[in-house]
């Protein structure tokens, strides 16, 4: 029970880094800063090194970043154009329903990531938001858990959180209750996949290069698709 009290505290605090961030401060540059930087890196790497285990020729494996296999790329790359095309489908049929009335500009526009800002955050979003999710979520997490007795667990639990923490940002930039509930059933799934990953094949790489796929997949449509 000690060894779960950390991961439990830091994927609680993920989710309230993103609801401090963009729901009560309105900010895309606070939301990112909270979760990204404090919550993803600062947080874990405090602990490490709390626990004597931070050197820098540790540290990459203890985040799950084992050395690049050329399987590892090749699975990565294959399923991130899996789970990509389908959902790059969805955001086109969608398209009216989602992009038309004007809403995720006017949230993107009170958040402070609309006009000059806007290229800023789509460039912040390919740089960051697989890398580091995949090391937090698959990486750190991922690794505090393994001694737990089930393993379903170990493996759920984390895309049960990662898809939660969704949530804020998902409701505010999309009005339709069944859209919302089919996009927080699209990030567990791939929630899932990824944790699955993690764990056959022992690095963080695959569901690293298949999620940096997936932002890019619906950064594009909304640069694509946003009026």
């Amino acid at each position: 029970m000690k060894r779960l009290l950390l991961p439990l505290l830091l994927m609680a605090a993920s989710a309230a880094s993103l609801w401090l961030g963009f729901w009560v401060l309105r900010s895309a540059l606070a939301g990112f800063c909270l979760y990204y930087l404090l919550c993803c890196l600062v947080l874990p790497t405090a602990a490490l090194l709390a626990a004597g285990k931070a050197t820098p020729r540790a540290l990459p494996s203890l985040l799950g970043l084992l050395p690049l296999r050329g399987a590892d790329l090749g699975l990565g790359l294959g399923i991130g154009l899996a789970m990509s095309a389908p959902m790059v489908l969805v955001l086109a049929l969608f398209r009216q329903e989602l992009f038309g009335d004007g809403r995720i500009r006017e949230v993107l526009a009170r958040w402070g990531a609309s006009g000059d800002r806007a290229l800023l955050v789509y460039v912040a979003m390919l740089a960051f938001n697989g890398i580091v999710e995949e090391l937090f979520w698959r990486g750190f997490i991922h690794d505090r858990l393994r001694a737990l007795p089930n393993r379903w667990v170990a493996l759920g639990l984390p895309a049960l959180f990662f898809a939660a923490q969704h949530l804020f940002v998902v409701s505010s930039l999309v009005a339709s209750p069944g859209l919302i509930a089919l996009f927080l059933a699209g990030i567990l799934g791939a929630g899932v996949v990824w944790s699955l990953l993690r764990e056959l094949r022992g690095s963080v790489i695959p569901s690293l290069v298949s999620h940096v796929l997936v932002t890019a997949g619906y950064m594009a449509a909304f640069l694509c698709f946003t009026p």
